[in-house]
């Protein structure tokens, strides 16, 4: 096994502890490395968590927040259509 599988189990066992919203310096502390051990052997923080089966970023809750505000802000329910052409 190689050290990047080892991180990828690392993280998917974490997620299972914790959920998905795993920060990268959570991940460092849990399992007691430094953030560019995962940049050295699983490329980059974003392709270890896409390969755990992971969204690239999960949205803060403030984002998400925002968002609805945005949304009734502008009365439509939903994202704006793109226009037809």
């Amino acid at each position: 096994m190689s050290a990047a599988d080892d991180l990828l189990a690392e993280l998917r066992d974490l997620t299972r502890r914790c959920g998905p919203r795993i920060t990268l310096d959570r991940f460092c502390r849990e399992v007691g490395i430094a953030p560019g051990t995962v940049a050295r052997f699983c490329g980059s923080w974003t392709k270890l968590r896409i390969a755990a089966g992971l969204p690239a970023r999960v949205p803060s809750p403030r984002t998400l927040a925002d968002l609805r505000r945005c949304d009734i802000a502008a009365g439509s329910g939903g994202w704006p259509r793109r226009a037809r052409r």
